[in-house]
């Protein structure tokens, strides 16, 4: 008995784009990140491409490609650079999931720009930057408009909240002492907990917190890295229970040495003691807004988020930093996240104070020396 061989079928990817870049056309799976160059003919082929077709039917439909053999060819180095996909394969594909409603603008942008390239001297990149700026100069830090202006009043002082905004930096250095468990639930609950429930008719449960959300959906979780928390087990990995007001805790470990490579090489963080990283369940705002557009509240209120989280650690004593320069992936196989139903999207941190804590000991040792308080306080 002979046996029955299956033939293969072929679709476009359905994160397929197609673009010009620098005079050529060109075309990028976003989910893999593979470009490709393209022609017209292939172009029109992948537009053909809409159902799952052998290389036979596809040879039928285009006999300018040539023979069936020659079609199988052609959409075989198409699907290894991922332009289409083989339907054996199809259960394995990288999928959209959940990201359908926001493809392709906000989709495309958001896989397309994950795990980011860093130097692992990011201190050379000053260098770079002083070279570009002796022919392109940087734009000037504030901007000053023609016609009548009125002059302001002095601000008005907040007290503790006052002395919080003004105190707030991020934070290079750290000192050797572990934080409190307590400073860490403080800065967890005044960020990330649920102040109050509603109920929303015909929609569902909804919650509120300090920082505002696009149709109070809060799509935003909190995972916390206790690298030197007094009571929390050192690299532990926990998610933060907004609701409960509780750490739970996650297989997950990270090492002092894995610090540089899960921060973008950035040494001056290595000193913190506890990592909180952001990750948007994108379910959330989809459900309410199917619309790309809604993508960009998600990021917004990630920095509501990271501001409310390094007031609150500065009005505690303690020295807070924040980061996106991470990669995605490694955190998100730390996490244990899919990275298509939710991915980290900013990352806070904050340890102790250094000992020798100065008035601008939150800057670099390069910038100390230069700063010059404002005068319009």
């Amino acid at each position: 008995m002979s046996k029955h061989r299956t033939v293969e079928r072929y679709a476009r990817a359905e994160t397929l784009v197609v673009y010009w870049r620098l005079g050529q056309l060109r075309g990028r799976n976003y989910l893999t990140r593979i470009e490709t160059p393209l022609t017209g003919e292939l172009v029109d082929l992948l537009e053909g491409l809409a159902s799952w077709m052998s290389a036979a039917e596809v040879a039928a439909t285009r006999p300018s490609l040539g023979s069936a053999r020659a079609v199988r060819g052609l959409l075989e180095l198409l699907a290894e650079r991922r332009l289409v996909r083989r339907e054996s394969e199809a259960a394995l594909d990288p999928s959209l999931g959940e990201w359908t409603a926001w493809h392709p603008e906000a989709a495309f942008f958001h896989f397309a720009t994950k795990n980011g390239r860093y130097r692992k001297n990011p201190f050379t990149y000053d260098a770079v930057l002083a070279e570009k700026a002796g022919t392109h100069p940087a734009p000037a830090p504030t901007k000053i408009v023609d016609g009548r202006s009125v002059p302001l009043p002095r601000r008005a002082a907040l007290g503790a909240l006052g002395r919080a905004l003004a105190a707030r930096r991020t934070w290079r250095r750290f000192g050797r002492a572990p934080i409190a468990l307590g400073a860490l639930a403080t800065s967890l609950r005044w960020t990330f907990g649920v102040e109050a429930r509603a109920h929303s008719p015909g929609q569902g449960d909804v919650v509120f917190k300090t920082s505002p959300s696009g149709g109070a959906r809060h799509p935003i979780e909190a995972y916390v890295v206790a690298l030197n928390v007094r009571g929390l087990a050192a690299g532990s990995v926990h998610h933060y229970e907004a609701g409960t007001h509780r750490l739970t805790r996650l297989p997950a470990r990270v090492r002092r040495a894995d610090m540089p490579e899960l921060l973008g090489h950035q040494p001056y963080f290595a000193g913190a003691a506890a990592l909180v990283v952001m990750a948007p369940v994108f379910a959330r705002t989809m459900w309410r807004y199917p619309s790309s557009r809604a993508y960009r509240a998600v990021l917004i209120e990630a920095g509501h988020l990271c501001q409310t989280f390094c007031l609150v650690t500065t009005a505690l004593n303690l020295a807070p930093f924040s980061t996106f320069a991470f990669p995605e992936s490694a955190w998100e196989r730390v996490l244990g996240l899919d990275g298509i139903r939710e991915t980290p999207v900013y990352i806070a941190g904050v340890g102790t104070r250094p000992a020798d804590d100065k008035r601008a000991g939150a800057l670099e040792p390069r910038w100390q020396r230069l700063v010059k308080r404002s005068s319009h306080a």
